[in-house]
């Protein structure tokens, strides 16, 4: 199945991965290498998705699609918000969904559970 968002160049990916999991496994340590994805193991404020979204400064968001490798790919908000309004039942993903400068972002595990990560 192909996932949706922007594919980003290796490069960026490597880079932004870097990024992401030093911001992440900060707040998630002992989650990092297990075979539970982190949307799994969130445990903020309980969220709706949509309205986060449309909340959020950042008109760039960055997705991480677990569980590891990483899958990252971007959304314009306006894809994200298309994407997130309309997807099907069996595209179940656990995922982070972050602003391209990390002062916000979210977690969706497959059981469509959204909390607030960051902001």
């Amino acid at each position: 199945m192909k996932l949706p968002g922007d594919e980003l160049p290796a490069e960026l990916r490597s880079k932004i991965q870097s990024q992401v999991v030093s911001l992440l496994s900060d707040q998630f340590p002992s989650s990092f290498g297990g075979n539970i994805p982190l949307a799994c193991h969130n445990v903020g404020k309980s969220i709706d998705l949509l309205d986060s979204i449309r909340n959020c400064s950042a008109e760039s968001l960055i997705c991480l699609y677990e569980p590891s490798p990483y899958d990252i790919r971007t959304f314009t908000k306006k894809s994200a918000l298309e994407y997130f309004a309309h997807r099907k039942p069996w595209e179940d993903y656990d995922l982070i969904l972050l602003s391209d400068s990390f002062d916000w972002g979210v977690s969706l595990s497959h059981n469509d559970r959204v909390q607030q990560l960051v902001g």
